[in-house]
């Protein structure tokens, strides 16, 4: 308002700035679509693949489990994220591999084979990768444990170690029968 009445107004012409925030908006949605659409390949993924993956904190809590990490517990992933790896994992498989997690939270990339305990009383042969979370800083946060099933395969390994054994062994008691015929001729 004017003292003698009347009053003064400003236009500003903000289209720009219009036009400048739909773009900023447009480009977040297509970049949030993108990222959802990649988080959900990296899922399916990850749930396809033949082996357990986890991601452990530092204080061994569990931040996140693939379908067949879970299921081997008899779990959801969802039932595993939360819980210590002290409260799902064996006594026995925590006494075994707490050297290897140690390792794994200092810093160290780790790789291991051995018997685990599952809740339902079976055993199971499994090679597993730690591998650090470390965060920019370099401070290690946690790590990744990715666990492949290789029962079969070491059963698979000893079945061919036990028949090349047999074959070996008859090989020679049929050398030393040849050779015994040969004598008694």
């Amino acid at each position: 308002p004017l003292p003698d009445g009347g009053f003064v107004t400003t236009f500003t012409d903000v289209t720009d700035r219009l036009r400048q925030q739909e773009t900023l908006e447009r480009m977040v949605g297509e970049r949030t679509r993108d990222l959802r659409l990649a988080e959900e390949r990296l899922a399916l993924v990850a749930n396809e693949v033949p082996a357990g993956i986890a991601h452990l904190d530092a204080a061994m809590t569990f931040l996140y489990a693939n379908r067949r990490f879970a299921n081997a517990y008899g779990l959801t992933p969802a039932q595993v994220v939360g819980l210590s790896a002290y409260d799902l994992l064996s006594g026995r498989t925590m006494e075994d591999s707490a050297r290897f997690f140690d390792q794994a939270r200092r810093g160290v990339q780790v790789d291991f084979e051995m018997r685990i305990d599952l809740p339902d009383g079976r055993s199971k042969d499994v090679r597993t990768l730690l591998r650090p979370d470390s965060q920019t800083r370099g401070s290690v946060t946690g790590f990744y444990l990715v666990s492949v099933d290789v029962t079969r395969t070491k059963a698979t390994a000893a079945a061919l170690m036990r028949s090349q054994k047999m074959d070996a062994l008859g090989r020679m008691a049929s050398g030393i029968s040849h050779d015994f015929n040969n004598l008694l001729t």
